[in-house]
């Protein structure tokens, strides 16, 4: 198992455990180009800013590239913060997958960002700066929207602070994930564990008494297909739950478990 510690308290591990090759991103996707495209939205409203004459149009303009940069760049470390065959867990203690921070960071910096269009257009009608006039109602009613979706995001994040972060999975059960819906299940109530589609970064806890949880695995920073792995294997092996009180302990396991089954 090929380990990496990329920031204190976080690891990465590359462990042997079977993934049929399942894509995380649907259709084989590659990010880099999709990113690309999107570079050209930030590229031109910086263009303009620059070259336009008008104080207050070329304020808004920077405003909105700021923004949709501070957008792009969540989306990267996003899409960067899952990797085939690749898990992030807690470096010690009982087993927890948890995302990057950068993924992290992007919940914050994304409805912050989209807060500056409502500073430029403040700053426009404050001090009667030029702009330009056929744009005057998208001054007015862009920023209204960007303040709601923006306040909005500000108070999930702020009410998701009390669940833990990341997906803690222990000798009595599951609990943790911030971002989505809040995992709490104890392991005589785990149906299942089992992905979503042929590919894709979605996986699902099925319930004996409840409704079936669905999981984002960019909140965990681990390639879902071994995450299912490991808790379907603790979930048919109740016997060797205590190995999860270490979470490299619990991994390692897993691995040689998979190697001796062939699988």
């Amino acid at each position: 198992m090929k380990r990496r510690e990329p920031r204190p308290g976080q690891v990465l591990l590359r462990p042997s455990i079977p993934t049929g090759g399942r894509a995380i991103l649907p259709g084989a996707r590659k990010p880099s180009v999709m990113l690309l495209s999107l570079s050209i939205v930030p590229a031109i409203a910086f263009t303009i800013a620059v070259v336009d004459d008008r104080l207050g149009f070329r304020l808004f303009m920077a405003s909105l590239g700021v923004m949709m940069l501070v957008l792009i760049l969540a989306l990267f470390s996003r899409v960067r913060g899952l990797r085939p065959g690749v898990i992030r867990v807690a470096a010690a203690g009982g087993l927890r997958f948890v995302p990057p921070r950068a993924h992290r960071a992007g919940l914050v910096a994304v409805p912050l960002a989209m807060l500056l269009p409502l500073l430029s257009w403040l700053m426009v009608r404050m001090l009667d700066l030029p702009t330009q006039p056929s744009s005057s109602r998208l001054m007015a009613a862009l920023p209204a929207v960007l303040v709601a979706v923006s306040l909005g995001s500000l108070f999930v994040v702020a009410r998701s602070m009390r669940i833990p972060l990341g997906l803690s999975v222990g000798p009595n059960g599951l609990a943790g994930i911030r971002g989505g819906a809040r995992v709490d299940i104890a392991w005589s109530d785990l149906a299942r564990a089992v992905l979503v589609g042929v590919s894709g970064p979605r996986f699902v806890l099925e319930t004996r008494a409840g409704p079936a949880v669905e999981v984002d695995a960019h909140h965990l920073g681990s390639d879902p297909a071994i995450v299912v792995a490991v808790l379907e294997f603790y979930r048919l092996n109740p016997a060797r739950r205590d190995e999860l009180e270490d979470g490299l302990v619990a991994i390692t396991a897993v691995e040689e478990s998979s190697k001796l089954s062939g699988e």
